[in-house]
């Protein structure tokens, strides 16, 4: 009788390496969905997971709903988890199994433990008891009955719950099969908070998990007052700030103005700030909770993970509904990976984009997280045809090239989300790339993935781009981060022709900064004493670029102020006007570049020392640069969008520019992979010289080995 599959991750070869029953083995894997058309014994997903398993595919995802066996009155009942695992091997025998186990309470719960549930303070009422009896994961962002992330009566009974559920499940034929567990939970399963638009949570639970988080950061009433500048406050007595004291969205009414953004000044906004990071933390502390139970109660080996470290914050506000504390659970200990979907913005999913991950994955190789990419973009055209639109074949299969090769480029691994049809309709479902001509491309892609990255992984970057996971602790809203630089900025870096890695500011000591040529921080306007001193010890060195975005350096531990720019970014800036345009001067002289947000506040530099790069509309300096004697700093105050004028930037910096027709390009893992939304000519050099010539008379996503030049897909 066989004992059981076992999964292990393991630093080697450069990157998070994944075992399973010992054998190294590839991440990629078929992923059913949480509709009732794609249980596991429909015929479309049997079909769908023998398709996978014809190309070599056998890791399978299935989802299971805890409460579905978790009842008031009996034991726990795995009948259901059964069925789910049975269907699953009667289409793949061979399958491991990862599971996304959806942990939100039970109805009768959460009506037996009204006190235990999550509060919200924008809407009329409490919470809304809407009579359902068996969630989907949808609506999860509404203002519907849910336990609180920081109830530790929910983690108390669910981590009883859940134990043994891994030790009577891990003990079955079926169970024997698993690899994985995907603790999953909050707004979709993807650990936002419950409802995040309505600003929760001020429920009992969290006010006691916050009043602990004071004690456990503060100690002493007394340093707390000191902090929140509040003379009455105890630790004992304090509650969560009000929604008018956080970060807000911009259709909120709290009076921040629709056309701009002001940062917050630190030492007067700590109280809202610590708000916000207890609830960040309670989010994390669920997760490594329960991901420590099941470390704990399953015998054999095995991998868990959760949805994580998203830095666009999800579907809405990121203050509240996002995943800022992601440091915390990288270090925790507790898992073993993170997962998220691609983006939803056009510059990431449509064949004229780019492919970027929606968390930094070079921050993941660092902490030894493998990352796992959720590639749930349809084929164009899946609302009326099977496989999407014929006319748009190949631009479809271009685009499933691209979004998968992604994270492998990286030093990581996916799975394929076959999502719900469109219109959503939860009893209807076809495979989205149920054809043989897709199916041939899968296929081909997992061949030539275990050859160039089961071996060792060698990073190919010389940018590196830098991102302050805290930054929306300090934005009344997440709009200009999002579409003013965060989206156009990454598209135009995936255009510019250069290999770049990008990471969180907090992982900037472990970054193999010998590599990189140009390092562009991209979201710094905060920045502790301690991280300013090792930027100017260690990254403003070695005849390095460095380049600085918006307002960088304004904010430090307690205040914001001018000085603060100077000392950052080695030029001196004035307050400007709110502005969106500026025109180039150096690199692509007349290039006009205009921001998608107004940006509230602006700076310019006046510095007589430094080269003037672009100006606002009014003449005054939005983009410059100045040679010291060790790096080179620059500083752009509206983002550069522009792919040619990032091309130049990385010239300047002496990075390598594998090509200059503007082709979405990555790098990595062995592989160079250039999509051509339209066909035509593409011309590609490589670092040791050799160059690659190659025509398409239709839309292309092409696959060539980094060291030969040669096709490869």
């Amino acid at each position: 009788m066989q004992k059981g599959y076992t999964a292990e991750k393991r630093f080697e070869n450069g990157k998070p390496t994944l075992y399973i029953n010992g054998q190294k083995t590839l991440p990629m894997i078929y992923a059913l969905t949480d509709i009732h058309a794609f249980d596991s014994l429909t015929t479309q997903a049997q079909r769908n997971m023998r398709h996978f398993a014809e190309q070599g595919i056998h890791f399978i995802q299935a989802h299971v709903f805890l409460y579905k066996g978790w009842h008031k009155a009996t034991g726990y009942d795995i009948d259901n988890v059964i069925g789910v695992l049975t269907g699953v091997l009667e289409a793949d025998p061979d399958a491991a199994i990862m599971l996304r186990l959806h942990l939100g309470a039970p109805y009768w719960w959460m009506r037996d433990n009204p006190e235990e549930n999550c509060v919200f303070r924008k809407g009329d009422g409490d919470y809304i008891d809407n009579g359902e009896y068996e969630r989907l994961v949808a609506g999860d962002e509404d203002r519907y009955m849910r336990a609180s992330l920081a109830s530790d009566k929910w983690k108390q009974d669910t981590s009883a719950v859940l134990a043994d559920f891994c030790r009577r499940v891990a003990d079955t034929e079926e169970g024997k099969h698993i690899v994985a567990i995907q603790v999953a939970g909050g707004v979709y399963a993807e650990w936002h908070q419950w409802g995040f638009t309505y600003h929760p949570d001020y429920s009992r639970p969290m006010t006691a998990y916050f009043r602990r988080w004071l004690r456990e950061r503060y100690g002493t009433d007394e340093a707390l007052r000191q902090a929140w500048g509040q003379a009455d406050i105890t630790i004992d007595t304090a509650e969560i700030a009000p929604p008018e004291t956080r970060h807000l969205r911009e259709d909120d009414s709290y009076g921040i103005p629709d056309d701009g953004v002001t940062y917050r000044v630190p030492k007067d906004e700590v109280y809202g700030v610590d708000s916000l990071r207890a609830l960040h933390s309670a989010t994390v502390d669920a997760i490594c909770t329960f991901s420590d139970v099941v470390k704990q109660n399953w015998p054999r080996p095995v991998l868990t993970g959760a949805f994580y470290g998203y830095y666009d914050g999800g579907f809405g506000s990121a203050s509240v509904g996002g995943h800022l504390e992601v440091k915390r659970l990288c270090e925790s200990g507790k898992i073993d990976f993170m997962a998220a979907p691609f983006p939803y913005h056009p510059y990431m999913r449509e064949v004229e984009g780019v492919s970027v991950a929606r968390s930094f994955l070079e921050s993941m190789r660092l902490n030894n997280i493998l990352w796992l990419t959720e590639m749930d973009c349809a084929p164009v055209g899946t609302k009326d045809y099977v496989g999407g639109d014929p006319a748009l074949l190949e631009e479809n299969v271009a685009v499933l090239k691209s979004h998968v090769l992604e994270p492998f480029t990286r030093g990581h691994g996916m799975w394929y989300f076959d999502h719900r049809m469109f219109p959503s309709n939860i009893y209807l479902k076809r495979g989205w790339w149920d054809t043989p001509r897709f199916m041939e491309e899968i296929g081909a892609m997992r061949q030539f993935c275990e050859k160039q990255t089961l071996q060792q992984y060698t990073p190919s970057a010389d940018v590196l781009l830098v991102y302050d996971a805290e930054y929306y602790y300090y934005m009344p809203h997440q709009n200009m981060t999002h579409y003013g630089v965060m989206y156009p900025f990454m598209h135009a870096v995936g255009k510019s022709g250069v290999c770049y890695d990008s990471i969180y500011l907090h992982d900037l000591p472990k970054a193999e900064l010998e590599r990189y040529r140009a390092v562009v921080f991209v979201t710094a306007v905060r920045l502790t004493e301690e991280m300013r001193q090792f930027i100017r010890m260690q990254v403003q060195r070695d005849g390095r670029h460095v380049i600085w975005l918006h307002a960088s350096g304004f904010l430090n531990d307690t205040d914001a102020s001018l000085s603060l720019i100077r000392e950052t970014v080695g030029m001196t800036c004035v307050a400007h006007q709110p502005a969106d345009t500026m025109r180039l001067e150096a690199y692509c002289p007349d290039t006009v570049i205009t921001a998608l947000e107004v940006f509230d506040p602006a700076f310019a530099v006046e510095d007589k020392a430094a080269t003037v790069l672009a100006r606002y509309e009014d003449g005054g300096v939005a983009a410059a640069t100045r040679a010291y004697e060790d790096y080179t700093t620059t500083t752009f105050q509206l983002p550069p969008t522009d792919p040619v004028v990032l091309r130049e930037l990385w010239r300047q910096a002496g990075a390598h520019i594998y090509s200059e027709g503007g082709e979405a390009l990555l790098v990595g893992g062995g592989m160079v992979v250039v999509t051509l939304p339209k066909g035509g000519t593409v011309a590609i050099t490589l670092k040791n010289g050799k160059k690659i010539t190659d025509s398409f008379s239709y839309a292309t996503t092409a696959v060539y080995d980094e060291t030969t030049g040669d096709r490869i897909g």
